[in-house]
């Protein structure tokens, strides 16, 4: 496959193969499940962890792989169950794999784990008749990253920096987690997504109260997930 795209040691014509590969071995998955009988009642999800490690396939993003900006988080998702997902829709709700178990559990008819906090939201909604609700923004966080933690609501996109450095040469190191875990962050910058998908202007003097109430979901959010976060660094 590779052959197809360029010569055997060129490392984007190696990327494009491997994707002509996995749309292949997917095909062979659909066929199956539709051989077994099962097609019709299969939920399939198809998502990416995170963008592509090669910045010339995220167009027009800022960033790419272990970064927080929008290449290195946005990704593709399709959600394919038929006569219960309509085919073809094309959703623009900002949206990510945290909100698979909730929606999912709507899906089948399972209840979510009661007692625990889901952070995620459900999104069938989005392809029926009732309304749309997002409880908290889209959240991440990666310790050797800059921006180290963003958060997305609806258009905005809301990043910063941390306020302690860390090596970004080395593997991770335990003795880092106390100053991650303080949660302490420097450098708020807003993005309108809906006219700069790209990132490249800073809109933060302009929403002074939309930095206010995302950077405060921002910590609470954080807080949260530290708190419930072990300590790796502490004697056994």
């Amino acid at each position: 496959m590779v052959q197809g795209y360029g010569d055997l040691e060129d490392k984007g014509a190696i990327y494009s193969g491997t994707i002509e590969n996995m749309d292949g071995a997917i095909g062979r998955l659909l066929s199956t499940l539709q051989e077994m009988g099962v097609a019709e009642n299969t939920v399939i999800l198809f998502a990416s962890d995170n963008g592509s490690y090669r910045r010339d396939r995220v167009g027009e993003l800022q960033g790419s792989k272990g970064t927080n900006w929008e290449g290195g988080i946005r990704v593709p998702g399709i959600l394919r169950w038929p006569g219960q997902i309509p085919a073809g829709r094309v959703e623009s709700t900002p949206a990510g794999l945290i909100d698979m178990l909730p929606t999912l559990c709507r899906l089948v008819g399972v209840a979510p784990p009661a007692g625990v906090h889901v952070d995620g939201a459900d999104l069938s909604p989005l392809w029926s008749e009732r309304t749309f609700q997002r409880d908290q923004p889209l959240f991440w966080h990666l310790q050797k990253a800059r921006p180290i933690v963003a958060v997305r609501s609806g258009r905005w996109s809301l990043v910063a920096d941390p306020a302690f450095e860390l090596s970004r040469d080395n593997l991770f190191d335990e003795s880092w987690i106390p100053r991650i875990r303080a949660g302490s962050y420097q450098n708020f910058r807003l993005f309108d997504l809906e006219i700069d998908v790209g990132q490249t202007t800073d809109v933060a003097d302009k929403h002074p109260a939309v930095v206010r109430e995302l950077s405060a979901q921002l910590l609470n959010i954080n807080a949260s997930i530290m708190r419930d976060g072990p300590d790796w660094s502490l004697p056994e």
